[in-house]
């Protein structure tokens, strides 16, 4: 950060960070509360990211042939004026946005963000010298991470006052902040391919020719593959599983940039980079996945278990007896464990055993008053044994 060049672009990694989030997020929500929809929340993702699958390689061709900072700062002009025009339809309809309009808005921003993304990527190589590309390249992912949190919260604050329009203005803002810094960047050095195609067929064969470039090409794909649903599932759980609303998504989203600030400062301050490291990341991303999967089986075998011992209850209601202590899986563990303790103070114990029903034969009540009348038998004292040992051993 002691390189001016370098503190400006990363002052404009934020800008474009913070907006860009706080932007999708309002985007996402407004999607689901107009359509109700979880498949409409998802192909609205999939037309954003498809963009940058289908104009990946023209868009590193332009990263290689033009002028990497000017194309830089129109990119992030051109999202300025996107998310500002739609922020002033959004503020003028509120909730009667049309559909068709957020799409379109989708769609345009989806294709900036592919000519963008390989643009900021190769842009670090112009900021610093050579020796330094390597640690500017992770406190590049940090600072996005610190924009994405800031950007996340600002998104719960706007959405939890029904001001989605406030979260594109703010995109709008920061997007034209961010291409001001970049004009303000001067290269270092500038590395440009007019041969772009065909460095592009060299970088593809020496992809597939390349297992350590291969495998974690392949990892990545599969995390982009099965990992970004989060992104649809967030809105679903936050109204149909914790009944709640755009405050509550966007707690959730933060939550996520929480997480992923933290992975980011792990990466800046140690090397974990290289395959087996980042099999070990995915391998526990992919632990965590599950465990959500397991939350829900979890709170339905708990409901499962307070249904099967409702006719215990029920049973101990009838008879007049309160039911055995702990109702919960804790108390039929200890049903299960046998009879209580001795000593316990339990209506149907007597001293820790069973109290034996009245019988017939054994005279009922009359025979239980008069056990009660009889005296207490008192034990005779060693003296007294004495004695009586003495008067049986004397011949009469």
């Amino acid at each position: 950060m002691s390189n001016p060049n370098f503190r400006r672009y990363a002052g404009a990694q934020f800008l474009h960070g913070a907006g860009m989030w706080a932007h999708h997020l309002a985007e996402v929500w407004l999607v689901y509360a107009i359509t109700d929809s979880a498949f409409v929340v998802g192909l609205t993702v999939a037309v954003r990211s498809g963009s940058s699958v289908v104009l990946a390689p023209v868009a590193g061709t332009l990263a290689d042939r033009m002028d990497r900072r000017r194309l830089l700062a129109a990119t992030q002009a051109s999202k300025a004026v996107v998310a500002s025009g739609l922020a002033l339809l959004a503020l003028g309809m509120q909730e009667d946005l049309p559909l068709a309009v957020l799409f379109a808005a989708v769609a345009v921003l989806g294709v900036i963000g592919a000519i963008d993304t390989p643009l900021r990527r190769a842009f670090v190589r112009d900021v610093v010298l050579a020796d330094g590309v390597d640690r500017a390249a992770r406190l590049h992912t940090s600072v996005m991470s610190v924009g994405r949190f800031l950007g996340s919260g600002a998104a719960w604050l706007f959405l939890s006052l029904s001001a989605a329009w406030a979260c594109f203005a703010v995109n709008g803002a920061t997007s034209l902040l961010a291409a001001t810094l970049v004009l303000r960047v001067v290269p270092t050095t500038v590395t440009t391919s007019r041969d772009a195609r065909a460095a592009g067929g060299r970088v593809l064969g020496y992809l597939l020719r390349t297992p350590a470039v291969t495998i974690p090409m392949a990892l990545l794909c599969s995390f982009t593959l099965f990992g970004w649903n989060l992104a649809v599932l967030l809105p679903v759980i936050a109204d149909k599983q914790l009944a709640s609303g755009a405050g509550t998504f966007a707690i959730l989203a933060q939550v996520m940039a929480v997480g992923s600030l933290i992975g980011s400062v792990m990466m800046a301050a140690s090397k974990l980079a290289g395959p087996r490291n980042l099999a070990i990341l995915l391998a526990v991303f992919s632990a965590t996945m599950v465990s959500l999967s397991a939350v829900n089986h979890l709170v339905a075998g708990i409901a499962a278990m307070r249904r099967v011992l409702e006719p215990v209850q029920r049973i101990g209601a009838v008879s007049g007896r309160p039911p055995p202590s702990g109702s919960g899986v804790g108390g039929l563990r200890g049903r299960l464990r046998g009879s209580p303790r001795r000593g316990r103070s339990d209506p149907g114990m007597a001293g820790g055993r069973l109290r034996q029903p009245d019988r017939p034969g054994r005279g009922g009540d009359l025979h239980r008053s008069l056990r009660r009348a009889r005296p207490p038998r008192r034990r005779p004292s060693p003296s007294e044994r004495l004695q009586r040992t003495q008067q049986h051993l004397t011949p009469s």
